[in-house]
């Protein structure tokens, strides 16, 4: 009987034990992890109607993040964010792929796909309209997990720098 006790306590301790160790793994896993996210949308450059934006990516983790595909679109108008914007899979798929370091970045040059017309550039300039940038960034870990971030930037009215404010709520999101 007190063998017996004793064998359950032992079971027990022991599946108490590997639940920590899990945890600990899983929290330094989190703790190393690369964590990639855009840091800055900056200025817009205008050319033939067409808008070209800089966009810097950062790895903030401690490790590297692999794999690095990144898709990017725009949207101008009056009004707010598409509910649901979607980012082409197949944007994501033909991506050119980097590797970014820890606390190192990279960036990018994203162009419109559209045109604007000299009365839609008046009116981003006024502040009547609006230019949104959202875009999608996926990533392998260290580890071999996958992850993305997504993320929606408002171009200033001078098209200078973007901020990401309450107009993307809901959109921005990473794992």
């Amino acid at each position: 009987d007190a063998a017996e006790k004793g064998a359950a306590a032992a079971v027990k301790s022991a599946s108490a034990a590997e639940t920590n160790a899990r945890a600990i793994r899983e929290s330094l896993r989190l703790e190393q992890r690369a964590w990639v996210g855009v840091t800055d949308v900056l200025a817009a450059r205008i050319e033939n109607e067409r808008a070209t934006f800089t966009v810097r990516i950062a790895n903030s983790g401690r490790t590297p993040a692999f794999d690095v595909r990144t898709a990017w679109t725009s949207n101008v108008g009056i009004a707010s964010l598409p509910i649901n914007p979607t980012i082409d899979p197949a944007l994501l798929a033909t991506s050119p792929t980097v590797v970014i370091a820890p606390n190192s970045a990279s960036v990018i040059k994203v162009s419109t796909t559209r045109r604007f017309t000299k009365d839609q550039l008046a009116a981003i300039k006024r502040g009547d309209d609006s230019v949104y940038i959202y875009g999608r960034v996926e990533y392998e870990d260290a580890f071999g997990r996958d992850h993305f971030t997504q993320f929606c930037y408002v171009m200033e009215p001078d098209l200078n720098a973007a901020k990401s404010g309450p107009e993307c709520e809901g959109y921005n999101q990473a794992n």
